[in-house]
């Protein structure tokens, strides 16, 4: 199950002044061999196991438990500090071209966000969700929070995926869908960019009250 919404806007995961870590203790690398930039304890990091955002999707408490004791207290919004962005764009259809040869990590979670391999099975069922169905939109309480009710001006907004950007030299850079209907990437930190929160659901476990799945008529649990 998808979110048919974006419901906040949150930063990837957060910078700090320690090195980032993987789930085993060990060092994540914090820049890349023609470089000495700590991209990642500036920037964040790319790495979902160890984020902001999966410890804040899964945690069963008000208190989050942060991952390096790193906070998002400091979520960069465009306009004030300086965005990075990726200038390589990909095509929702060209996405997945090495997916299954890529590395990967094992992880279990009750909340996700969509990888590129999911969104792509999003894009090629659109004769049931719709063409635009990947896009995001807010949902009318964000937009109302954000100040951004002008749904004309503004009918999609930018939202993350969990796929890192796969170039060794964008060590904080992660994959999001754009409004321009592109795939491109960004630093985690910024945290001008939406939250569409997935789930499995066991289908012989649940029933559905109404709806179609469609993306005028969503399934209500």
């Amino acid at each position: 199950m998808l979110s048919d919404k974006i419901i906040a806007l949150k930063s990837y995961d957060a910078g700090g002044n320690q090195l980032h870590t993987y789930k085993d203790g060990t060092n994540q690398p914090d820049n890349y061999s023609l470089s000495s930039f700590p991209r990642r304890s500036s920037y964040g990091s790319n790495i979902w196991s160890t984020s902001n955002i999966r410890a804040w999707l899964n945690s069963t408490k008000l208190k989050v438990i942060w991952p390096d004791q790193c906070p998002p207290n400091r979520e960069l919004r465009a306009g004030g500090d300086t965005i990075l962005l990726s200038n390589i764009k990909d095509n929702i259809s060209t996405i997945v071209n090495n997916y299954d040869s890529a590395f990967y990590e094992m992880v279990s979670d009750q909340m996700f966000l969509l990888d590129v391999k999911q969104l792509n099975r999003i894009e090629q069922n659109k004769t049931v969700l719709g063409n635009e169905y990947y896009l995001g939109k807010m949902s009318t309480n964000l937009r109302v929070k954000e100040k951004m009710q002008n749904v004309e001006k503004y009918p999609y907004w930018l939202y993350w995926l969990r796929t890192p950007d796969a170039y060794d030299s964008l060590l904080d850079c992660v994959r999001f869908v754009d409004i321009d209907k592109t795939i491109a990437s960004c630093m985690a930190s910024n945290g001008a960019y939406g939250i569409r929160p997935a789930f499995y659901v066991e289908l012989s476990k649940v029933s559905f009250q109404n709806g179609s799945g469609s993306d005028m008529n969503p399934y209500m649990l």
